[in-house]
């Protein structure tokens, strides 16, 4: 490139203006090829990273279902089982008991089906990674599922939170007191109280909305990997 300077300044100092033209068309053809081979190895470098990082996405994504899938039966029956319980502590209270399954240990059981916890892990490493950088954001159907994949998981962690805390705050300090893992009720007017049936109410309706958005997170990450076998 220095040279072919040097050679235009030469003809620009005899006037050859068809030389120094050509020249300058040459010079300006050269940068214009440079740029776009430049401008073709960002693009190539930028999809290949995608395309890694989108693989990446689709492992978690596959990572994140299993985990779902694995204790989605707990999830759909908790709410229901705490409703049911409650109906049982207030058959108590009215001394009339509902009979269970004809088990003597049936009581522990769905006592503990009712208020058993679980807990899963939500991994959204590369999920967050491919929205920062993907360059299609607001057109991607992929990427506004994965948008709204991203708002469900931030409030079902505050659900889960939200869950466990009460459990810790509100709901042991009576199963500390009435209920034992072994022998089930050991103090009928502990757990027969209305306020820990209340609370498993409320329980119960937390475990509902928290299984709304355990569902729809579900939805959303088949949505998300149909998406991903498509591209």
């Amino acid at each position: 490139m220095g040279q072919r300077l040097e050679r235009l300044r030469d003809k620009l100092k005899r006037q050859d203006w068809m030389a120094v033209t050509i020249e300058l068309l040459i010079v300006i053809l050269g940068i214009t090829i440079a740029y776009q081979l430049n401008n073709y190895q960002q693009r190539s470098e930028a999809n290949e990273a995608q395309e890694t990082l989108k693989e990446k996405l689709r492992l978690e994504n596959d990572q994140n279902l299993a985990s779902f899938n694995e204790i989605s039966e707990l999830a759909e029956r908790t709410p229901k089982s705490l409703g049911l319980y409650v109906q049982y502590l207030d058959s108590l209270s009215a001394n009339r008991p509902i009979a269970m399954d004809g088990n003597p240990s049936a009581e522990r059981r769905y006592f503990q089906r009712a208020v058993s916890s679980f807990s899963y892990a939500i991994k959204d490493q590369h999920l967050n990674a491919y929205l920062a950088t993907s360059p299609d954001i607001r057109e991607s159907e992929l990427a506004a599922e994965l948008l709204s994949l991203e708002s469900n998981f931030g409030d079902l962690r505050q659900v889960r939170a939200l869950l466990l805390d009460y459990r810790i705050n509100y709901i042991w300090e009576y199963t500390d007191r009435g209920y034992d893992r072994d022998e089930g009720i050991i103090d009928s007017e502990v757990m027969t109280d209305n306020i820990i049936r209340n609370r498993l109410f409320k329980l119960s309706n937390i475990e509902s909305e928290h299984l709304y958005l355990f569902s729809l997170a579900v939805r959303q990450m088949e949505r998300v990997d149909s998406l991903l076998v498509k591209d």
